[in-house]
C-alpha cells in the first residue's frame, strides 16, 4: 500500500469538521480497536497495482478503497457514510490523483464486545495515486 495516500486518507477524514463531528479521530485502517466507542471509520485497500505502460510502470496506482461506516443504529452509520463521501467523492490532488464513489451497500452484524448489534454503510472508492 503506497505509505502517502493511505495517510493522506486518513487524516484528510480526521480532519473534515462532518466526519469529525461523528467519530473523532476514530478512523483506523484494518481494524477498530476491540472495546473503542462508536461510531467509526475503518479503511481498507481492497485491491491495488501499478499502472503499466509500454515503456514500464507509469508511477500510478489504481485500486479499490473501502470504507466502513459503523455505529450503533442504522441512521448513525449513514450520517457518517454521506459525510464520508461529501469528504472523498471526486477528491484530486498531487498524490491522490482521482477518487470517486463506486458502490455503497448497509448490513449489521455482531458487535463483538457486548453481543448488541453494529450497523454499518460501506463504501467502495475507486482510487488512482501516486506512489511515493
Amino acid at each position: 500500500m503506497a505509505e502517502s495516500m493511505d495517510r493522506l486518507l486518513r487524516a484528510r477524514l480526521r480532519a473534515d469538521p462532518g466526519v469529525a463531528a461523528l467519530a473523532g479521530d476514530r478512523v483506523n485502517w484494518g481494524a477498530h480497536p476491540q472495546g473503542a466507542p462508536r461510531p467509526a471509520l475503518v479503511l481498507h485497500l481492497i485491491t491495488g497495482a501499478p499502472g503499466r505502460t509500454l515503456t514500464g510502470p507509469d508511477g500510478l496506482w489504481t485500486g479499490r478503497v473501502q470504507i466502513d461506516a459503523w455505529a450503533r443504529d442504522f441512521a448513525e452509520a449513514g450520517a457518517l457514510a454521506r459525510a464520508t463521501i461529501a469528504c472523498l467523492n471526486g477528491l484530486s490532488g498531487a498524490t491522490i490523483r482521482s477518487l470517486w464513489l463506486d458502490s455503497q451497500r448497509r448490513d449489521r452484524a455482531p458487535d463483538p464486545d457486548d453481543k448488541t448489534w453494529l450497523y454499518r454503510v460501506s463504501m467502495d472508492f475507486t482510487a488512482t495515486w501516486r506512489e511515493r
